[in-house]
């Protein structure tokens, strides 16, 4: 059998983690503010909804966290017992962390474990758990893509939804023996290309919300635009989707705008 662990790395001190990509400074009070509230709005629902509830959720913090999120931190893991805070120094080897803990719930019947990236802005569908898990088989260490998703990129009148379709997408998982594991997190999400890899091409089973304090993610304009979207499938009720009409419009739009960010005449950001 298996344990499947969710991680996420949330305020961590991490080299590349400096500046938003508006050159805005990480991990500072107010960046934590604005990504609590993301988190709250976007990530944690969609976590607590998962139809499968057969994991756990390790999420990295940094150990001076200040205590006023702390203690938000605190009241998540008592109302969700799946949520399982860590607390990093900056010296710390998040990956020697990641395995002394995966190591607690481990059984002597388990033979594989599975780990999953998700960063703490972003969503999975109701169903992404169990599809995960029924792509597991007991067999030599693999990587599981579900390579459909939405973009989401939410607006003061209306949401723009893309539906996308990428290949070692920063929502991955690992398939490995118990034995000598490394985690999904042991290498960047682009870097598995040398691994055994099972696609999943099925129904979107993530949405990543692209919003000024991003570090890196931007609006993707050759992904096309779609009002098929049910955002109650991610824990996000509220939505604002845009008309059949006004996505044609849109869609002219960012045709031109990449021509235009091809020919440096305007930022993509």
């Amino acid at each position: 059998m298996f344990q499947h662990f969710l991680i996420t790395r949330f305020n961590l001190k991490l080299e590349e983690w400096q500046t938003t990509k508006k050159g805005e400074p990480v991990v500072s009070e107010a960046w934590l503010k604005n990504r609590f509230e993301l988190f709250n709005t976007y990530c944690l629902p969609s976590v607590t909804q998962q139809t499968n509830q057969n994991f756990k959720w390790l999420v990295c913090f940094d150990s001076e966290t200040p205590d006023v999120f702390k203690t938000k931190v605190s009241e998540i893991s008592h109302s969700y017992p799946n949520f399982k805070p860590l607390y990093l120094s900056a010296s710390t080897n998040i990956i020697d962390v990641l395995t002394a803990e995966i190591k607690l719930y481990l059984t002597s019947s388990d033979t594989h474990i599975i780990t999953t990236r998700m960063d703490n802005d972003d969503a999975l569908h109701k169903s992404f758990i169990e599809t995960i898990q029924r792509a597991f088989k007991s067999q030599d260490p693999f990587i599981v893509d579900a390579v459909r998703g939405f973009q989401f990129i939410p607006g003061k009148k209306s949401d723009v939804v893309r539906i996308m379709n990428v290949a070692y997408n920063p929502f991955l998982s690992f398939v490995e023996y118990c034995d000598n594991f490394q985690t999904i997190l042991s290498r960047p999400h682009l870097e598995w290309h040398d691994t055994q890899h099972v696609i999943l091409n099925t129904q979107p089973l993530w949405m990543q919300v692209i919003h000024d304090q991003n570090i890196s993610n931007a609006e993707k304009l050759n992904f096309p635009e779609t009002n098929d979207f049910c955002a109650n499938n991610f824990g996000n009720p509220k939505t604002k989707l845009k008309s059949e009409f006004a996505i044609r419009l849109s869609t002219i739009w960012s045709f031109f705008k990449r021509v235009l960010i091809k020919l440096k005449i305007v930022s993509l950001l």
